[in-house]
């Protein structure tokens, strides 16, 4: 549905704020300057944490203020749940939590400057995040509500459907050392989850981590050392800012909120972080007839670099392509289009553009993003799913085999295929060691028991190598393989999971390896997954010795993603023909064939519950890992 402001359909754009109306009685000169700011900002919707608490008078001559101006203001709520993610509310005083939202939502909700209601900032109870929506409905049935969750799983997200009109979604790589994919792969989750049957907003990073040190909270930027402001909780710059925001457009956002103004103004480089922002959002206001356009297939149209993001929209005279580089240096992008092009100019944004017959080649500096208009020769229905597809595409759909090795038998003579028969292995040589240390079931998803692991001592007698060569074998086709894993030494380098890249196999294949690494506090690993025409390896966290970690790879196409504990740790391309094909042996533990008929790089410490999935990148809501609670985080 179309979101209505003062009875236009725009895209919709918001800022959190904190705007205590209080301060009309006790600062009035504060809250006229802080009014007048948003509203020469492009941000007329306020998400406002500080709304409630104040006299029902202030609050009152706020909204009216905020009505003046042109403003409106969710009205935040997150606050009403006796036992809340964020504390015991104190707001109840003395009433049930449907009484008070109840009794205060009837108080405002006469005031045309309320847009809405804001019900929950991260909450984990999806019941009673429900609750209090039906309870607001029930009291003001002529306004949507807006619920705010953070968990990047679609499975995860999809018991709050049910929790508000208005779903939207927070991640804040910038400075926590997240990638600034991390915004695309959030946004899919909640899009996936709604299904397109419910808004789905994005929430952009503006702020710095350094400003949420307990040391630094509430005290002016200009104050803060300079070093804070540099290192891991260093805040977004322009570029990162728009590169976030474009990410969350392309990958299905319907809406788009920042975080947060409060920070910006106490930010050391406020005027200039201000200025920037008000700029993305006004190029993003500029740009909502594009948003607000119906999207075109994107199976009509080819990409060979998927390092650039893209999301293309239908326009009277052909389409406009919005796209973003994910990564900070210079990418190119070839894409082809079913009909031929006439010409592009770039709407938003910059960057080269040129078209021969059907295809595009776009050139845009580290992290830039763009919104180009292309006009087509001929009309086509760019709604309509096309018919055919590629031999690529289609090799890369489905599932179509894989196993999965569980280590739960009673001997170490034989690990069987828990997806079936046909990949039994015994042992290479020796004997193979099962041990009672396992994951924590808490990590594990729910249907799933482990009872036993695989030890492996970092000798060719605890070589695992499977009998099936063909029906083990990627190629060209989609897959996931994931694994859980405990090392105990990473010193050589040792393989986990793989068919290994060996001269003797054509140097083809693919690896997931464990390899150790120095840090302050001490000797750690991480985890690496190197493939043919993989233009680098893929690298992940340091790691602590002696823990039980998740780590998975997915290939999409050529896109290779590696995540660790369910999360994106990095990305990469393969180049083409991006064949995977090997002759190899997979194995566990180590490469088959180092040399003819040699195993090496013998793994030192505990796997459990590998998995390759042939066909199918799975999304991490699918893997074999689920998210701790938020005490455990």
């Amino acid at each position: 549905d179309r979101f209505l402001l003062d009875g236009e359909a725009v895209f919709p754009l918001a800022i959190y704020v904190a705007n205590s109306p209080q301060w009309m009685l006790s600062e009035p000169g504060l809250m006229k300057s802080i009014v007048a700011d948003l509203a020469d900002s492009p941000f007329h919707i306020l998400i406002n944490y500080a709304a409630p608490g104040s006299p029902l008078e202030a609050q009152r001559q706020y909204l009216d203020a905020l009505q003046q101006h042109g403003l409106y203001e969710i009205y935040s709520l997150k606050d009403y749940y006796s036992k809340g993610v964020w504390g015991e509310s104190p707001f109840l005083k003395g009433r049930s939590e449907q009484e008070a939202l109840t009794e205060d939502v009837n108080s405002l909700k006469d005031h045309p400057a309320i847009l809405g209601w804001y019900l929950s900032d991260e909450e984990t109870d999806a019941d009673a995040v429900r609750r209090h929506h039906e309870w607001v409905r029930a009291a003001d049935p002529s306004r949507f509500t807006l619920t705010l969750v953070n968990q990047p799983h679609a499975d995860k997200i999809a018991p709050f459907l049910k929790s508000g009109d208005v779903l939207a979604i927070d991640s804040y790589p910038i400075g926590n050392g997240g990638l600034i994919t991390e915004v695309g792969a959030y946004t899919d989750a909640l899009v996936a989850a709604t299904t397109a049957a419910k808004p789905s907003w994005c929430v952009v990073q503006a702020y710095g981590g350094y400003m949420y040190r307990s040391d630094f909270r509430d005290r002016p930027g200009a104050s803060v050392p300079l070093d804070a402001m540099r290192t891991r909780g260093r805040a977004p710059t322009p570029r990162e800012m728009r590169a976030m925001t474009f990410l969350a457009l392309t990958h299905g956002a319907t809406g788009i909120v920042f975080y947060y103004y409060k920070d910006i103004q106490m930010a050391f480089d406020r005027e200039q972080r201000w200025a920037a922002v008000k700029g993305i959002g006004e190029e993003v206001q500029q740009l909502s007839p594009v948003l607000l356009a119906a999207d075109v297939d994107p199976a009509h149209i080819v990409s060979d670099n998927e390092r650039v993001h893209w999301r293309a929209k239908a326009n009277a005279t052909g389409i406009d392509l919005i796209a973003v580089n994910t990564e900070p240096s210079t990418q190119s992008v070839k894409l082809g289009f079913p009909v031929t092009l006439e010409g592009a100019s770039l709407r938003s944004g910059k960057g080269f553009a040129h078209t021969v017959d059907n295809e595009l080649l776009l050139i845009l500096d580290g992290y830039e993003a763009v919104v180009v208009s292309l006009e087509t020769a001929e009309t086509f229905d760019w709604s309509a799913s096309p018919r055919g597809k590629s031999t690529e595409a289609a090799e890369t759909q489905g599932p179509t085999g894989g196993g999965h090795w569980r280590f739960e038998e009673e001997t170490g003579l034989e690990v069987r295929d828990a997806l079936g028969p046909g990949h039994e292995s015994g042992v290479l040589t020796g004997r193979i060691a099962l041990a009672d240390v396992v994951p924590p079931a808490r990590l594990l998803p729910e249907t799933l028991t482990s009872r036993r692991s695989l030890e492996f001592t970092g000798d060719p007698e605890s070589s695992l190598i499977m009998d099936a060569i063909d029906e083990l074998d990627v190629g060209t086709r989609d897959f996931t393989l994931e694994a859980w894993l405990r090392p105990r030494d990473a010193s050589t380098s040792p393989v986990v999971a793989g068919k290994g890249i060996s001269g003797y196999f054509e140097d083809r294949g693919f690896e997931l390896r464990a390899v150790e690494t120095a840090t302050e506090a001490g000797p750690a690993y991480y985890i690496q997954f190197v493939a043919t025409s993989l233009d680098r390896p893929l690298r992940g966290p340091a790691l602590p010795y002696g823990v039980w970690q998740h780590v998975a790879v997915t290939r999409a196409h050529r896109s290779v993603r590696m995540y660790v504990a369910g999360r994106i740790v990095d990305e990469a391309s393969l180049a083409p023909p991006a064949d995977l094909s090997s002759r190899q042996r997979f194995a566990i533990g180590c490469i088959a064939h180092q040399g003819p008929g040699v195993p090496g790089n013998q793994f030192d410490g505990y796997i459990d519950e590998v998995r390759l999935i042939i066909g199918e990148a799975l999304p991490p809501s699918a893997f074999l890992y689920r998210s701790s609670t938020a005490a455990d985080r």
